[in-house]
């Protein structure tokens, strides 16, 4: 009877466990890795949906400074952007992930360019990583192989020209790149030369070939920073950095077409603009976008056919430095991370204003960078 009882219990602790378990999201977190001990990287962490709680889990895979995080579509592989102490070049780490616990494992560092990536995206196929580098005004393309690491660079394309800040502006700089809904188009806005520059992409070899009639110019001083496509694959959503607006596009057939620009903060603010990140909400109804300097998150509710956006919140990121966040896949949790005051904060999001409330609960980790949920 005792032994009876005493399996009963176990078998209780264990729902609860399973039921706890349930209730929380993963997440891993690039960002600096200067002055830590040996053994720092990416690091895993949970969020609890009900509190917003956070936790880090189990130990992080040594990389250094994995700025930026993407990950493949079945969720087996996570990459990271590397910047090595005392060696010249980019790089690229590729980790398989457990589909249990999801820890990371590192099982290759690619060398891929001559400077570091600021961003990495995969394409809609999976066998081509594509990265933007910010520094040279360059971007780069290698083969993913069969089990997922990478081949050696098969194309490096280098942008030309400048714009009017005297000191952001006097080359090229490349800050994101993303393939279109179709494959057939890549997208990549340069900061430096006010463009988000389009190119045809092969997805049966890689290449990609310029086609500056598709080009978008921003105006000029506004410098575009990432960009991301709406679910519907009719619209695009851009952030331009140095002017803190939110770009919005109609899309098709590789076509940019441009609607508006929205301030991403209010009119009383008369700071310093830095927009960061671009997001969308899962249910296609809203767009978030991160200001540095203002530190804030500006949420946007969406017009989902002409693209048209309006302003109805700013709230505060209770740190400094919004570089980027992360929104779980259901739509109800964000975590935002303050590179400069070095924490992650989690925010409820309502699904149906779009609105966000702050958990009150926040954590720290070293100059978070990117935030990848599982």
């Amino acid at each position: 009877m005792v032994r009876g009882i005493t399996c009963l219990g176990m078998m209780v602790a264990m729902l609860f466990s399973v039921v706890a378990e349930a209730q929380k999201a993963h997440f891993y977190v690039g960002g600096s890795t200067r002055d830590l001990p040996a053994g720092a990287g990416v690091e895993l962490w949970s969020v609890d949906m009900e509190s917003g709680a956070m936790e880090k889990v189990g130990n992080p895979a040594a990389v250094s400074n994995p700025g930026y995080l993407t990950m493949n579509a079945d969720g087996s592989r996570v990459y990271s952007t590397n910047n090595i102490p005392g060696q010249e070049g980019g790089f690229i780490s590729t980790f398989s992930v457990d589909p249990i616990s999801n820890q990371l494992t590192k099982i290759q560092t690619q060398q891929t360019d001559a400077s570091s990536a600021s961003y990495i995206r995969l394409d809609g196929t999976g066998k081509w990583m594509m990265s933007a580098n910010y520094g040279r005004g360059n971007i780069v393309v290698n083969p993913v192989l069969n089990d997922g690491t990478l081949g050696a660079t098969t194309a490096t394309i280098k942008h030309e020209g400048k714009s009017i800040h005297q000191r952001r502006q006097q080359g090229s700089h490349a800050h994101c790149i993303v393939a279109g809904p179709e494959n057939k188009f890549v997208f990549v806005p340069d900061l430096g030369i006010d463009k988000i520059v389009a190119y045809r992409f092969d997805d049966s070899t890689g290449a990609l070939t310029a086609v500056p009639e598709m080009d978008v110019v921003t105006p000029p001083g506004s410098g575009p920073r990432h960009i991301i496509f709406h679910p519907n694959g009719k619209l695009a959503f851009a952030t331009i950095e140095m002017t803190g607006y939110l770009g919005t596009y109609t899309y098709e057939d590789g076509k940019l077409s441009p609607v508006g620009l929205y301030p991403a903060t209010p009119a009383s603010y008369v700071g310093a603009q830095s927009t960061s990140e671009v997001r969308i909400s899962p249910n296609g109804r809203f767009v978030y976008v991160g200001n540095r300097g203002h530190d804030s998150i500006a949420v946007f509710k969406i017009n989902r056919k002409t693209g048209k956006a309006k302003l109805i919140q700013n709230i505060s990121t209770e740190g400094s430095w919004p570089r980027n966040f992360g929104i779980t896949s259901c739509g109800k949790m964000m975590v935002v991370g303050n590179q400069k005051s070095n924490t992650i904060v989690s925010f409820r999001i309502n699904p149906f204003t779009g609105k966000l409330t702050s958990t009150g609960q926040q954590a720290n980790t070293n100059g978070p960078s990117y935030i990848l949920f599982k």
